[in-house]
């Protein structure tokens, strides 16, 4: 851990608080549709089979999930159940004034950010909508902080790769940040890089899957704030 020179982080739910927004969202028009007489599970996998479906053929971000939502009240609101119109604009209303605010970044994450900036440089990674993400680094207050932000369409093997290809890096120099397994952490450890796992309670339910288990380039910290202490022990060490 020594040669440690870069340290790249991912941006929702590792950064600021974004998941949670789908979250609630979600959990509204589940509640909506069982007004209406709908099974809740049925409404749930529904839900999810459409969204997995959407995910794959359009890709990431809120625009996609607001379709997925106009598309499902249309599917259930039907002759034999109507759902209420008014509660449905109110869930959309509520979800899109998260894409218009400043993201709510977690506590500490700038002054994290700033002590690691003097030793390491500082990088995001962030899979969605380009323009979306994008602006979500400038409206955060933290571009400052790093060298580059990378928008990609999916964070897997072949994009950390790339990355590191394209500039040139070590794979042993470099250390991914995030709070899901499937798109932060695991693909960074197979590829050779350090990674630090921050559990997430609202981490996507498509975003998950299990760590890789036992692996010497794997560390976990409860929050962002204990990265300095991590590494600084590391360095010791």
């Amino acid at each position: 851990m020594h040669k440690l020179k870069r340290l790249i982080f991912d941006a929702d739910d590792t950064l600021w608080e974004n998941n949670k927004f789908y979250v609630d969202a979600s959990d509204s028009f589940f509640d909506l549709c069982v007004t209406a007489g709908y099974d809740k599970n049925l409404v749930i996998n529904t839900f999810y089979d459409f969204e997995l479906k959407v995910v794959n053929e359009k890709g990431y971000g809120s625009e996609n999930f607001i379709y997925i939502l106009e598309y499902l009240f249309a599917h259930f609101n039907n002759n034999n159940a109507k759902l209420n119109g008014d509660k449905f604009q109110h869930i959309l209303k509520n979800f899109e004034s998260h894409t218009i605010n400043e993201p709510p970044v977690f506590p500490g994450v700038n002054e994290t950010l700033k002590m690691l900036n003097k030793t390491f440089e500082l990088y995001v990674l962030t899979k969605g909508n380009l323009s979306e993400q994008q602006k979500k680094v400038d409206r955060s207050g933290l571009k400052k902080y790093f060298k580059k932000a990378y928008v990609v369409l999916e964070k897997n093997d072949e994009t950390y790769i790339s990355i590191m290809n394209e500039n040139n890096w070590k794979h042993s120099e470099c250390c991914m940040i995030g709070n899901s397994p499937k798109s932060d952490i695991n693909p960074a450890l197979r590829c050779g890089m350090y990674a630090i796992f921050i559990p997430y309670p609202y981490t996507w339910k498509l975003d998950n899957e299990e760590l890789i288990k036992d692996h010497s380039n794997l560390y976990e910290v409860k929050d962002i704030t204990q990265i300095p202490q991590l590494l600084n022990g590391l360095f010791k060490s």
